[in-house]
């Protein structure tokens, strides 16, 4: 019995000893260890400040300097390293202390991109990464830290936007981002954190609008004379002055002045004229101009960050810059800057200047705007690069037998007399190279491309469809597509050959565009969609294939199009109705198919309608009737069925129908016999049937009737007799009867 209680007595022990020496022992997971130690080693911690105990042995994790651990030591709950001499970058095996609440890594030496792993860190309350030497950007993926209160990353290089995703930490109470190299907007979705206490975004490169929803971070304050718990300072951020105004309104909590306008810099610097002498520069201005001061614009020979020093509390070296001027006042929007050498390129600064008010006794300046450029003129005579691709094209066109090359190869300086070319006021660039129907031959080298100031190439023939004494050859060079000024493109009536070039659709400018009457052959470039300026497209007269590009249904401005005889081939696109300022619509001599999309009617400036020799199918859309300014409708020679429409009688000012060489059937409408100003009625080769109305004695301006080859019966109306204007009559071909009226010998 003795021997079974000692036993017993041995065994509770056991278990009781067991268990002491357990807990005695309690260790970390292996992977927190490791990754503690992967932290050491990639942060040199031989050197900290401060390694107490750190690589000791499993289970001694708990007690390595700045390593704090639940109360059951099974887990890393806080890494305090703060100033301790940590360099090199932070390993990504800190991703893996998966109950991780606090990291403290701030006023370091790190260096290096924030591991992504560390948004996987799902328990972490508080991260202090600031002060160190950090590069690359801010991890979206912190975005995914649910209880994340402090997020502190300032006074490193980080660089790039500040994520969107940043909106999602929704428990965030503090927020610093200050003195790195951010850029780009403040996120909108910074809005959403409604906890939010103190935002520091001071000393950056961020730009854009202050967003409005910031109005929802009903706790953060602005005291001092800058943004104390709000920081933005030394930014160039911008907005208007309703929504600035609103915002200190509600932010406002020390009672002290704000001159929104120190940090706040102007935007949308822009030279609009230059001389040989002078440059003019306008800019956008700050909306919340509160505070006296103005615009301080500088300038320089070439591109530098300097910025100059002008008196009052300077803040930098002058460098290569000057200072020209201050404005009189922040609503000013321009300054002329004189005396400048000609031939000379020169970098524009801006920025705004608050000067001494109560509260604020120094003179507090904004970031200066980034740099814009501009090359003043040379002093007479156009550059030489633009002599030289004048000379170039007279030598490739034959320009010794044009027409007329009066004082063409004349000195220099006098290239704006030359026949044809046309230069800007103060004669430093050619503007217009006007050179129709003058005899050119050869080829358009590339070099007119650095006529870079040209506004109009007219090339070709003024008057559409006829003959021109040019006969310029070869491919259309591409570069073209560079003259950004020009808005009138005419190289019609020529024997141009090859495709047309896509660079085309970089004219930003180009209202006209004219290749009709060459040898172009391939597609239509999908590209010259993009010319948004574009007023007339004439393409008629050459060799394009393939089908109409829709794209071409986006030029709003449009309203001449004409690509008639070509080989276009597939339907005609109804989004053509989109062009809602088309007056002429010009797709005759091709090989279309399909039917006339009845949303052309919708075309309410139409004035001219071509479909004429192609293979369209199907009846006349009644719809057409519609149109109140139509002069001209030219179906004829297709597969049309159906009946002449009657709604084609309200077309008030129509002179021209030609809806011959169908296979119409049914009466000739009387309702034609209303269109007063009709000088033009052919309605031969078709299958018409009845008689002929005479309604149509009513049509006073009428000179040519053409109704042979149809099936016509009845007589004929001695109401034609009255037609006083008509020169030719064909009614031959059909099934007439009866006498002619001695009415038509009066015509």
């Amino acid at each position: 019995m003795k021997k079974c209680s000692k036993m017993a007595m041995m065994l509770v022990l056991m278990i009781l000893c067991g268990g002491l020496f357990q807990n005695a022992h309690a260790v970390i997971p292996t992977v927190e260890r490791e990754a503690l130690i992967a932290l050491y080693n990639s942060t040199d911690g031989d050197n900290w400040t401060d390694n107490t105990n750190w690589m000791g042995a499993a289970g001694t994790e708990c007690t390595w300097f700045g390593v704090s651990c639940d109360a059951g030591e099974t887990y890393a709950q806080q890494l305090h390293l703060s100033e301790n001499q940590l360099t090199g970058s932070i390993p990504a095996e800190l991703g893996k202390l998966s109950q991780l609440r606090s990291l403290w890594l701030d006023d370091n030496q790190l260096s290096g991109n924030i591991p992504t792993e560390l948004g996987n860190l799902s328990q972490l309350t508080y991260l202090d990464l600031s002060g160190n030497q950090l590069t690359g950007n801010i991890l979206a993926e912190l975005g995914n830290l649910p209880q994340l209160t402090s997020l502190y990353l300032g006074s490193n290089q980080l660089t790039g936007n500040i994520p969107a995703e940043l909106g999602n930490l929704s428990l965030l109470t503090g927020f610093r981002l200050n003195g790195n190299q951010l850029t780009g907007n403040i996120p909108a979705e910074l809005g959403k954190l409604s906890q939010l206490r103190s935002l520091w975004l001071d000393d950056n490169q961020l730009s854009g609008n202050i967003p409005t929803e910031l109005m929802n971070l009903t706790d953060v304050g602005v005291a001092e004379n800058w943004w104390e718990t709000f920081n933005i300072c030394q930014n160039a951020l911008h907005t208007s002055d309703a929504i600035l105004q609103a915002f200190l309104n509600s932010k406002h909590t020390s009672g002290c002045d704000w001159q929104a306008t120190q940090t706040v810099a102007p935007s949308g610097l822009a030279v609009t004229e230059v001389t040989s002498s002078s440059a003019t520069l306008t800019w956008d201005p700050i909306a919340f101009t509160d505070g006296e001061g103005g615009y301080e614009v500088a300038y320089a020979t070439s591109d530098t960050s300097w910025w100059p020093t002008t008196g009052g509390e300077g803040d930098g070296d002058m460098g290569d810059f000057t200072a020209y001027e201050t404005t009189p006042g922040k609503s000013v929007n321009t300054a002329t800057v004189t005396g400048l050498s000609p031939d000379t390129t020169y970098y524009f600064r801006i920025r705004t200047v608050t000067h001494p008010y109560l509260g604020n006794q120094n003179t507090v300046h904004s970031e200066p705007t980034d740099a814009v450029s501009a090359k003043t003129e040379r002093a007479g005579g156009i550059p030489p690069e633009e002599r030289e691709a004048l000379i170039d094209f007279y030598n490739n066109t034959d320009g010794d037998n044009w027409a007329n090359n009066t004082n063409w190869l004349g000195e220099e300086g006098t290239e704006c007399s030359w026949f044809g070319v046309t230069c800007d006021d103060e004669g430093n660039h050619v503007q217009h190279l006007y050179l129709s129907d003058n005899q050119l031959v050869g080829t358009i080298p590339a070099s007119v491309a650095n006529l870079t100031n040209l506004e109009s190439l007219n090339l070709g023939y003024y008057a559409y469809g006829s003959e021109s004494s040019n006969q310029l050859s070869g491919e259309i060079p591409g570069e073209l597509g560079s003259l950004s000024q020009l808005t009138h493109l005419d190289l019609g009536a020529n024997q141009l050959t090859g495709s047309i070039p896509p660079e085309l659709g970089n004219l930003s400018e180009l209202t006209e565009l004219h290749l009709w009457g060459n040898q172009l052959s391939g597609s239509i470039p999908a590209a010259l969609a993009n010319l948004s300026q574009l007023q007339k497209l004439h393409l008629g007269g050459n060799q394009l294939s393939g089908t109409i590009p829709i794209d071409l249904t986006n030029l709003p401005g449009l309203t001449e199009l004409s690509l008639s005889a070509n080989q276009l081939t597939g339907d005609i696109p109804a989004e053509l109705a989109n062009l809602s300022e088309l007056t002429i619509l010009s797709l005759g001599g091709n090989q279309l198919t399909g039917t006339i999309p009845k949303e052309l009617a919708s075309l309410t400036q139409l004035r001219q309608l071509e479909l004429w020799s192609n293979q369209l199918t199907g009846s006349i859309p009644p719809e057409l009737g519609s149109l109140p300014q139509l002069t001209d409708l030219h179906l004829g020679d297709n597969q049309l069925t159906g009946n002449v429409p009657k709604e084609l009688g309200n077309l008030s000012e129509l002179t021209f129908l030609h809806l011959g060489q169908n296979q119409l059937s049914g009466g000739i409408p009387l309702e034609l016999g209303n269109l007063s100003r009709l000088q033009t009625l052919l309605l031969f080769e078709n299958q018409l049937t009845g008689n002929i109305p005479s309604e149509l004695g009513n049509l006073s301006q009428l000179v040519y009737l053409e109704l042979w080859e149809n099936q016509l019966t009845g007589g004929i109306p001695p109401e034609l007799g009255s037609l006083a204007q008509l020169t030719e009559l064909y009614l031959n071909d059909n099934q007439l009867t009866g006498s002619i009226p001695v009415e038509l010998g009066s015509l």
